[in-house]
This record gives C-alpha cells, sequence and structure tokens, in this order.
C-alpha cells in the first residue's frame, strides 16, 4: 500500500490536491505505481468534453472596447472554476478531470499567446480556441499538438506567421517553435530557422466577412515556399511545416521534429525537462532527464500521457528534493483557497470586477492569457511567487472571499471558529488538505493568534479573514 504522504504529494502536484475521500481511497490500492494508473486511465482525459457549464459565449470584437478584456476575464473564472471544481474521484462525465485542468494551464504557459498583441485583442475568440485545442490535446501525441498549435489563428496572430510570404517569410514562430517549442537553444542552427520558416510561409488567416476580421486559419498556396532547396538538418527537401502545401514531395517539419528517426530524441528530453520542471522540482539533472525521456518516444509516438506515468512514478519524485522543490503558483494558489472554502471564483457584475484576476494573480505574477513574453511562466524558478507583492495580493484575495462566507451562516469556518483554539486551528488547516505535527510552530503560532483574537474580542468577519490569511499564506502553505 502507498503511503499517504506520497498520495497527497502526487494528487497536489498532478492536481490541486484531493479530499479525505479521495486519499483514502487511493492509500487503499496496491502500491503507488497503482494510483498513478488510475489517474492517467481515465476515461475524462482524453476525448470530448461535457460541461455542466460551457465555457463562456465570446461576442464580436471592438478593438476600441473593453469587451475583449472583460470577456477574456470571464474565459479565465470559467477555467479557475473547473480547476477548483475537479475530482480524481468522480461519478459523472461532467466533471473535471485535475490533470487534464493542470496539462491545459500547462500548455497554455508554454505555447503561448496573449491578448496584449493588438492582433489578439480584436480577434479575442481565437484566445478561446485555443484554449479549447489545449483541453483537446492536454496529455496526447505531442505532433499533433505541435501541428495544430502551428495553425492555431491565436498563434498565427502573436508570432506573426499569418503575414508570412513566399517573398517576405517571417521568422518569428520557426525561430520560437525550433527554441521554445521542440528543441532547445544551441539544437538548431540559423539554417533551420531559415528553412522552417520558408516551410511555414502561406499559413496564414481568413477573412471573416461578417466581422470584417481575419480569424480562421487557411493554408493559401499562392505564399507558400514550393521549392524543393530547403535544407532542414542536412536533408535538402520542399519542407513544407505541417504537411498543408498538398505537394506530393513534401516532408513535413513537426513530423520530422517529432519523429523517433528524427528530432524526437531531443524533443523528448526537452519536454522531460519542462514536464519535470512542471511537476517535481526546477532544474533537473541531465540523468535524470536521460531516464524520463525514452518513455514519450518508447510507442514510436511523443505522447504525453507515457511521459507523465514516467515522471509520476519515477522515485526520485517523492524524494525530499521534489517535496521541497515546488512552489504554488499564483493559479494553484488561488484553486486551493476556492477548493478549502467551497467557493465559485468571485466576481462583482456591477463593476465587472473580477478580485481573484485583477488585482490579484495578475499582481502575484500569473494573469490567464496575458503571459508576460513568448518565454511564458515555467521557464523560471518559482521563488519569484513568494515576495510581497504576491502576499499583498494574496491578502486582497481573502479580503474579496470572506464578505461571500457571510452569505451562508451554516459554511464549516463559522462552525469551526466555535470550537476550541486548538481544534479550530486542526479544522481550517484541515479545509486547506494540511496535516501538522502538533508540536509544529506554525499550529502553535495559530493557536495562539486565535486565542489573542477571542481575547480581544475581535468580530467573528475580522477573525476569519485573519485565521484564513494566516494559514494561506503559511510557509507550509506557500509548498506544493
Amino acid at each position: 500500500m502507498p503511503s499517504e504522504s506520497d498520495v497527497r504529494l502526487l494528487l497536489r502536484r498532478s492536481g490541486f490536491g484531493a479530499t479525505k475521500s479521495e486519499v483514502d481511497e487511493f492509500v487503499a490500492m496496491a502500491s503507488l505505481d497503482a494510483v498513478v494508473d488510475r489517474i492517467l486511465d481515465d476515461p475524462r482525459l482524453t476525448g470530448a468534453q461535457k460541461y455542466t457549464t460551457p465555457p463562456p459565449v465570446m461576442a464580436r470584437p471592438d478593438c476600441n472596447s473593453s469587451v475583449p478584456y472583460f470577456q477574456t476575464i470571464a474565459l479565465g473564472r470559467w477555467f479557475i472554476d473547473r480547476m477548483a471544481a475537479s475530482r480524481f474521484v468522480a461519478k459523472q462525465p461532467t466533471v473535471p478531470h485535475p490533470l487534464r485542468e493542470k496539462m491545459t494551464l500547462f500548455w497554455h504557459g508554454l505555447l503561448v499567446s496573449s491578448l496584449d498583441k493588438d492582433g489578439i485583442y480584436c480577434t479575442h475568440r481565437t484566445l478561446l480556441e485555443q484554449h479549447l485545442l489545449f483541453r483537446r490535446h492536454a496529455v496526447g501525441k505531442y505532433k499533433t499538438l505541435l501541428a495544430d498549435t502551428s495553425k492555431d489563428p491565436a498563434m498565427l496572430l502573436y508570432l506573426d506567421n499569418w503575414a508570412s510570404t513566399v517573398e517576405n517569410p517571417n521568422e518569428n514562430y520557426a525561430r520560437e517553435m525550433l527554441e521554445l517549442f521542440s528543441l532547445g537553444v544551441g539544437n538548431y542552427t540559423q539554417a533551420e530557422v531559415v528553412a522552417a520558416a520558408r516551410a511555414g510561409t502561406g499559413y496564414t488567416l481568413a477573412l471573416n466577412a461578417k466581422e470584417n476580421r481575419f480569424t480562421h486559419y487557411t493554408f493559401d498556396g499562392s505564399q507558400h515556399d514550393h521549392a524543393s532547396d530547403k535544407t532542414f538538418f542536412g536533408i535538402t527537401a520542399n519542407w513544407d511545416l505541417t504537411g498543408d502545401s498538398g505537394d506530393a514531395d513534401a516532408r513535413s517539419v513537426v513530423e520530422y521534429l517529432c519523429a523517433v528517426d528524427g528530432q524526437g530524441e531531443q524533443v523528448s528530453r526537452m519536454l522531460s525537462r519542462l514536464l519535470w520542471e512542471y511537476f517535481a522540482h526546477f532544474a533537473p539533472s541531465a540523468d535524470l532527464v536521460s531516464e524520463i525521456a525514452p518513455s514519450f518516444s518508447s510507442s514510436g509516438q511523443l505522447v504525453v500521457a507515457d511521459g507523465l506515468r514516467a515522471i509520476f512514478k519515477h522515485p526520485s519524485f517523492y524524494s525530499a528534493a521534489s517535496r521541497n522543490g515546488k512552489v504554488k503558483n499564483p493559479i494553484e494558489w488561488s484553486v486551493m483557497v476556492l477548493r478549502a472554502l467551497s467557493l465559485r471564483a468571485p466576481y462583482f457584475p456591477d463593476n465587472k470586477y473580477d478580485p481573484l484576476q485583477q488585482g490579484g494573480t495578475d499582481a502575484m505574477g500569473l494573469q490567464l492569457f496575458f503571459p508576460p513574453t513568448v518565454f511564458g511562466w515555467w521557464r523560471r524558478p518559482e521563488t519569484r511567487w513568494l515576495g510581497l507583492p504576491s502576499i499583498l495580493a494574496k491578502s486582497a484575495v481573502i479580503d474579496a472571499i470572506v464578505p461571500r462566507l457571510r452569505q451562508n451562516p451554516k459554511h464549516a469556518l463559522w462552525k469551526l471558529l466555535k470550537l476550541p483554539s486548538d481544534e479550530a486551528v486542526d479544522g481550517i488547516l484541515d479545509l486547506f488538505n494540511v496535516r501538522l505535527d502538533p508540536s509544529s510552530p506554525v499550529r502553535s503560532s495559530g493557536i495562539d493568534l486565535l486565542d489573542r483574537l477571542r481575547s480581544e474580542q475581535i468580530d467573528r468577519t475580522t477573525t476569519a479573514v485573519t485565521m484564513l490569511k494566516f494559514v494561506s499564506l503559511s510557509p507550509s502553505l506557500s509548498v506544493n
């Protein structure tokens, strides 16, 4: 039987934590490997998703209005609510699977596009389409995801490939595809960038006549470089980005990058490193990456689920370095709070204000659909999410959430605050899925704080705010 500590770690990393009943069910399984298989073999991870609440409708954009901004914030709120509602054990197929939600977040922070780009702002619906694309391919074949991303309208706009023509090939997407999405720095040359850029010409956008906007992918053969003299990794051929040219002699750049007999080994190494950093700890050793990488291509395909299975089953995933190697990113922290308090993301419709995203996760350093650069969020150490701006923003989120609790006098928090201080603190910690040793300084400090608030006859709401801030901002809750 797996240890409870290992199970809790796995469920935090592969999702957003778990309920007590979920933990108990997984702890009772035969082995930790069996738990991993149970998570990755869940049918909710693949295929079409069924929604009880569908994504928000994206209205016709107006570049000179605030509509794209507020509708994208609404999409972020819908996404956060799905993460908070996700469960590993579910009887209904409409209950979100935590790993699918977490992998959607991963791709959003890796294959990035941003509302800050003018062209995307004016066609903000493309961000919804990209989000659904990441959902479809969350744990599937990376070749398919990379090919579809190469033709995704938001990506075509973000890295300007929609304007790449045979006369003027644009190298932006080609370079980022090689550097950030597949091979990494030092594993290609400028010659490969030039060839990939030529191969990607003609991948453009079609005009939506009703909206007078270029919104949908189309292939324009008249703007594609059909020449057979493009040299990519020493192979001279009629290279095409994904095979859409229809040329009988065309070779697909994406196919070659992900092929076992092409550059698939290096792509596997890069995916292994990035996913290990996302789920386990930053900067894994080269030897560790080499152990994980073959799992992606063992089936002859770069299947993300196969790589995740190897990561979650690797002994180092449960090591001290891993246990202390992850800080909750702003989205994970926000989802933790919502799950602990059984709340939806707060929203004030009168002024369209969403305190979780506007002044919340953006101030913490991660605002959905607004990645700061093409490098996204997952390529730098996470300690940047522990500074004072993040603490102040988290504090403000608690201030915005607690008034919602007043609407439910039977909420568990109010019942807990009637208990003796030690029981109340243990109960609040349990809401957050945290169990501390009775001698833990954090637990002792929490009991002392609650005793002091009671001795000073502080009102119930202020007491609730203070205790929630103490728990949610404690080091125990910062580490994921």
